[in-house]
């Protein structure tokens, strides 16, 4: 959530280090605003917490509506997107910031991993053994029977409270993966074209102005 609260997540860490000899580092793996909000908007509806289509919930009117209301900040799936205040924030009030893109995690990790452990003074020689693996992918309920099956699997009952319980950490991670993999279509599904060109064009400003401010190409993005 440090990105959601910059300005006390930026206080808290001066507080926290003061004025030593110290200096934090920070890290920021940025993705996609557009894919970034569908992915958060399928994880939240997946588990029940998002009541309406992405198409409604990246509604202007809806959004302002929400946060009045009193909804937590992260519903704002296309404010959070808006990656340029909040880079320009951290930059500006520390000296060791380190962007890199999704694309850099997703397409050569290896080289990612490496430059963040020399960045941060550790042996830049270690690769993870699940280096490349994904975890917790996003995606939406195939039919809304899918969907009612995995609230039924996964949220509290009984038998699920007594299966979590007794498996081993490895084998429910296993098992949800399989779940999710029988009952969910793949993360992009879903996503309306006119949608999506409506938000391209939304954040087409903020990405040109981040683009300028931490000096990579991010006409993909566009």
């Amino acid at each position: 959530m440090y990105m959601v609260y910059c300005n006390e997540t930026i206080k808290a860490v001066k507080d926290f280090y003061g004025k030593g000899e110290v200096e934090p580092a920070i890290v920021m793996i940025l993705r996609d605003p557009v894919s970034r909000a569908f992915s958060h908007f399928t994880t939240k509806h997946s588990r029940g917490l998002e009541p309406k289509p992405f198409e409604e919930a990246v509604r202007d009117e809806v959004v302002r509506q929400r946060i009045a209301s009193g909804w937590p900040a992260s519903y704002d799936y296309v404010g959070l997107g808006r990656y340029y205040e909040k880079v320009r924030l951290y930059k500006e009030n520390f000296s060791r910031v380190r962007v890199y893109l999704y694309e850099d995690l997703t397409k050569r990790p290896q080289w990612l991993m490496k430059d963040l452990f020399g960045f941060i003074g550790v042996d830049d020689s270690f690769v993870p053994s699940d280096l490349g693996k994904r975890f917790n992918s996003a995606g939406l309920p195939k039919t809304p029977l899918h969907a009612a099956a995995y609230k039924l699997l996964t949220r509290y009952n009984p038998a699920a409270f007594l299966a979590r319980r007794l498996l081993h950490e490895r084998t429910k991670t296993k098992l949800l993966k399989m779940l999710r993999g029988r009952l969910f279509s793949s993360n992009g599904a879903g996503l309306d074209a006119e949608t999506e060109a409506r938000l391209r064009a939304d954040f087409r400003e903020d990405i040109l102005k981040l683009q300028d401010l931490i000096r990579r190409d991010l006409s993909g993005w566009l």
